[in-house]
């Protein structure tokens, strides 16, 4: 079986590498379909943010690069 959320994991690193250059990504598998993710900044290993419930796959591929750039970014309140 194909990993339907291998194109949306890559999307979702590079639009944190462009907010964040020292963040890294760490997936939460846990619901088919979804996908839940915590970024932490790779320097400190300090939790910038994370979701509080998966993102359907389905949804999010309807979803423009905009959209996810102002999710991840009020994910971490403001600051990211």
């Amino acid at each position: 079986m194909a990993d339907d959320t291998a194109p949306q994991r890559d999307r979702i690193e590079r639009i944190v590498k462009e907010l964040i250059p020292h963040g890294a990504v760490k997936y939460d598998f846990g619901v088919p379909g979804g996908i839940g993710f915590t970024i932490l900044d790779n320097n400190t290993g300090t939790v910038l943010a994370t979701t509080l419930s998966p993102l359907r796959i389905h949804d999010l591929t309807r979803k423009s690069d905009a959209w996810l750039r102002d999710f991840i970014s009020q994910l971490g309140g403001g600051d990211i």
